[in-house]
């Protein structure tokens, strides 16, 4: 299974019917927003770089 996959599968099992779409991020009073868009944001390419990403900050 890809990352994409598991990602949209646990959204399903975890938070059944949530839209992850604007303006989520702006209705909570704190975050932290980074610009992860490297070109189309639905391929699998997109999701392990975006993992690769968090990864890095997380253990930062």
């Amino acid at each position: 299974m890809t990352r994409k996959l598991e990602y949209r599968q646990f959204l399903e099992d975890n938070f059944k019917g949530l839209r992850i779409k604007s303006p989520l991020f702006f209705n909570w009073p704190n975050g932290l927003r980074l610009n992860l868009q490297m070109g189309e944001t639905d391929t699998d390419e997109y999701f392990e770089e975006v993992l690769t990403r968090a990864t890095v900050l997380f253990e930062a």
